[in-house]
């Protein structure tokens, strides 16, 4: 086994306890969410730390901040935390048939809903969710319901939308103050743009060349541009401070309320929503009732 492998096991082993600071943003509420003591938390991933010879976590009196490398790991562990959940999920729902199988887009369920699923969530449900971008075949069988973006649902499904969308400019705090950027109307051009590659294939109805043309700001103008294949690296890429992310509804408040992220300028409505999806039979049980209000009552809580 390389230096490499023995410091990827160390991670693995700590994963847990490196999701849930990070998902909590103190050591106290990560032990809350996975049922220990306090102390128990801050020694492992103070050890984990000696192991690796870096700081994941940068400690003040008053707030737990992530380090670069905190962000890396902690959005890798609780990924590999929310696939072996899912797997365990499905296993199990394959013994019981209880779990209703969820298929959502990787930015959202990294984002928004994993945040969402602690013991005090408020959901009951057993649920056996799929972080994946590619569209499930519901009709097919392939889960039983899905969140999907789009501007309209597809026919022949059931669907309730979810919440509408915004976009509004992002970037950490070190990284305004560093480029000394007004907030309310920042001055984008000569600076690094992240952009999610999925946006920009639409550049009439959303990302940098929509919000751009309602704003007056040309993304040509832009020092460069940094493509991500998913909408939450691009976040967390904003996070470390790399540049100005394009922001959206359900994948920025958490960041914003915990101070990782703040907005830049005004705000832009666009046509897409994001989409409760399922098969008109699904629709009728109480199980997707209840999974639905669920979601909606979690939407409408966001903060803008």
């Amino acid at each position: 086994m390389n230096r490499y492998s023995a410091k990827a096991l160390r991670v693995q082993q700590c994963s847990a306890q490196i999701a849930a600071v990070l998902a909590s943003g103190s050591f106290s509420k990560a032990a809350e969410l996975l049922g220990l003591h306090q102390s128990a938390v801050s020694h492992r991933v103070k050890a984990l730390e000696a192991a690796l010879g870096y700081r994941l976590f940068e400690r003040t009196t008053r707030q737990l901040r992530p380090t670069r490398a905190g962000q890396l790991l902690g959005t890798a562990a609780a990924a590999a935390l929310a696939e072996v959940t899912a797997i365990l999920e499905q296993i199990e729902a394959d013994r019981e048939g209880a779990a209703l199988r969820v298929s959502a887009l990787a930015s959202v369920t990294m984002k928004w809903l994993i945040p969402r699923l602690g013991p005090d969530s408020g959901c009951d449900l057993q649920i056996s969710l799929y972080a994946q971008d590619q569209v499930v075949d519901l009709l097919g069988g392939e889960a039983d319901v899905a969140l999907r973006f789009s501007a309209e649902p597809p026919a022949g499904l059931y669907a309730q939308r979810l919440t509408h969308c915004w976009l509004r400019p992002v970037a950490s705090p070190s990284y305004i103050e560093t480029h000394r950027l007004n907030r309310q109307q920042p001055q984008l051009a000569g600076l690094h743009l992240l952009a999610d590659r999925g946006d920009e294939v639409l550049t009439d109805q959303y990302g940098w060349q929509a919000w751009g043309a309602a704003h007056g700001f040309a993304p040509d103008s832009a020092a460069s541009v940094t493509y991500f294949d998913r909408a939450d690296l691009m976040l967390q890429a904003a996070i470390a401070g790399s540049g100005v992310a394009l922001g959206r509804t359900l994948l920025v408040e958490d960041d914003i309320e915990r101070g990782f992220l703040v907005y830049l300028g005004a705000e832009l409505p666009v046509a897409f929503s994001y989409w409760i999806i399922c098969t008109y039979e699904t629709a009728e049980t109480r199980s997707f009732q209840a999974l639905a209000r669920w979601l909606v009552q979690q939407a409408g809580s966001v903060a803008r």
